[in-house]
């Protein structure tokens, strides 16, 4: 054999597909590995085979690699990937030292408030002014209404789902960077709602491989004066639709082979 693939056909058929996925999607050569990886490839499954058909990013593609414990060693200046049996001990200290590189935003236990973000009329550089210095610290957060008391753990779920996704190549990271940019303008709900909605409509144009179809919200609402009349229940409304369609998009992730260990139980099921 070469050193790269293409002329292994008889032998190892799925060696010479993924070398191909590599080339074609990624402008990578696949160095011929050891007889130890060959055999390990030559028993990926169908499904697996067709996740290298749509690599859309260097990180996704060594995820596909370590979930059957081969470390994936990309060499930028030529243009090449070579490929090394690991076990997953070895493959997991690798990935948690690689994390530990990187700004990671962590949640601990916090109860649902509707502030997430200063007010608008605060001041971009300067001191707090004291009225508000004077009652930040002892004014309680407000409780997020009924039928919204999750509000607050599907916007902690959000950065998750990207990094996973950009993990086993659903995403890129400069899809990561347009995603995490989605704020909401100011701490109400409405804000809140909306941004969360950015979100999954940019998620449902970018994400590759895995269609959801977007759901509606149920308004049960007769016109615009009525909705303007009982926000709370349109805003419950649309939180709900965001919900199954986050359940629907983690089910059709889990469709592809990956289990997603975090879904909240509050999610539809």
């Amino acid at each position: 054999m070469g050193l790269f693939g293409g002329h292994s056909e008889a032998k190892h058929p799925n060696f010479d597909l993924i070398a191909q996925s590599l080339q074609t999607y990624l402008g990578l050569q696949l160095a011929q590995p050891g007889e130890d990886v060959l055999a390990v490839l030559d028993q990926m499954t169908h499904r697996e085979l067709n996740n290298f058909g749509i690599l859309h990013s260097i990180e996704g593609m060594q995820e596909l690699f370590r979930v059957r414990s081969i470390r994936a060693v990309v060499d930028h200046e030529n243009q090449t990937v070579s490929l090394s049996a690991a076990d997953q001990t070895e493959l997991q200290q690798e990935i948690t030292e690689e994390h530990s590189q990187r700004r990671v935003l962590h949640f601990s236990g916090q109860h649902s408030t509707a502030r997430i973000a200063p007010p608008k009329d605060a001041p971009i550089m300067g001191a707090t002014p004291a009225a508000a210095a004077a009652h930040a610290s002892d004014a309680p957060a407000a409780p997020l209404p009924a039928g919204l008391e999750h509000l607050e753990a599907l916007e902690h779920l959000l950065p998750q789902v990207t990094d996973l996704f950009v993990r086993y190549g659903r995403l890129n990271t400069g899809d990561k960077d347009v995603l995490k940019k989605i704020l909401p303008l100011d701490s109400s709900v409405d804000s809140r709602l909306t941004a969360v909605e950015r979100w999954q409509a940019e998620v449902t144009r970018r994400t590759r491989g895995i269609t959801v179809p977007r759901v509606q919200a149920r308004v049960m609402l007769a016109g615009a004066a009525a909705q303007e009349a009982k926000p709370e229940e349109t805003q419950v409304h649309r939180f709900d639709a965001i919900a199954i369609w986050m359940s629907k998009l983690l089910k059709a992730f889990e469709h592809t082979g990956v289990k997603f260990h975090n879904k909240p139980m509050w999610l539809p099921h």
